[in-house]
C-alpha cells in the first residue's frame, strides 16, 4: 500500500479500505483485513511521507516536555509510549483522541508545577 501511494498515503482511517480493494493482499492475511497495531507503520501506510515531519516534531516535543518534567514526566510518558507505538486506539478513534489530549494535558501541568531554573526556589 505505501508504494501505491508514498507521498500522500491511502488516507486517514482508510488503511482497510484500500486493503479490502488489494485482494492479493487479502489472500495473504490469515485473519479478516483489519488495522495493524504497529502505529508507526500505519501512520505511514495512511498519512504518507508528507507525515513523517510533523512526526518527527511531536516526538521531539514530547520528548523534550517529557525531560523537563523531570521523573514525573519521563514516568508518565513511559506509561503511555506502549499504547501510542503498538495500539491504533489514539490514532483511529475519537476516545483516543481525548486520551491523548488528557495525557499532554497532564504532562503539560506536570511541567507547568517545575520551579523555573533561576528564580530563587531552588536551594
Amino acid at each position: 500500500l505505501l508504494e501505491e501511494e508514498p507521498v500522500v498515503g491511502v488516507g486517514p482511517g482508510r488503511y482497510v479500505e484500500a486493503l479490502v480493494q488489494r485482494p492479493e493482499l487479502v489472500e495473504l492475511a490469515t485473519q479478516s483485513p483489519r488495522p495493524v497495531h504497529m502505529v508507526p507503520y500505519l501512520l505511514l501506510v495512511e498519512g504518507g511521507i508528507v507525515v513523517l515531519p510533523a512526526l518527527l516534531f511531536l516526538a521531539w516535543a514530547i520528548l523534550t516536555q517529557s525531560w523537563r518534567a523531570g521523573a514525573l514526566g519521563v514516568g508518565v510518558t513511559a506509561g503511555v509510549l506502549p499504547f501510542l507505538l503498538l495500539d491504533h486506539l489514539n490514532w483511529s478513534y475519537p476516545q483516543g483522541l481525548l486520551l491523548t489530549g488528557l495525557w499532554l494535558g497532564a504532562l503539560d501541568r506536570i511541567n507547568a508545577s517545575q520551579p523555573e531554573p533561576g528564580n530563587g526556589r531552588y536551594l
